[in-house]
């Protein structure tokens, strides 16, 4: 998910009862470091 007004994403997966947050990532700053492909 994009973080609408900031250069920032969000990788997250919803469960029923909880929200996981794997990554939030600034878009202009090496994109893709936190995937380790870049």
């Amino acid at each position: 998910m994009l973080v609408k007004g900031f250069p920032f994403a969000v990788v997250y997966m919803a469960f029923e009862t909880e929200v996981v947050v794997y990554a939030v990532a600034h878009l202009s700053r090496r994109p893709g470091y936190w995937l380790g492909i870049g």
